[in-house]
């Protein structure tokens, strides 16, 4: 329900798929969850909080606001 279209969604995934096989042989689910969030964060930062909060188990408010500073930091913000 983002306003993020096909193209971008389908780039993200090729990226990491690619960022996959430069790891070679098996790569931890976690860590490929490290590598959506990472490419997610640029594209859409509020699907990246979403993401973030399922991947990382969110339990409290201070954990949405410390990735949103972490989204601000990576985006350049004040």
């Amino acid at each position: 329900g983002r306003p993020v279209g096909e193209e971008a969604i389908n780039d993200l995934v090729v990226q990491v798929e690619e960022d996959v096989r430069l790891l070679g042989g098996e790569v931890e689910s976690a860590r490929i969850g490290a590598l959506v969030l990472e490419r997610l964060r640029p594209l859409d930062g509020v699907a990246a909080v979403r993401f973030a909060s399922v991947y990382k188990g969110f339990e409290g408010p201070e954990d949405f606001e410390a990735e949103l500073r972490l989204l601000d930091t990576q985006q350049g913000g004040d």
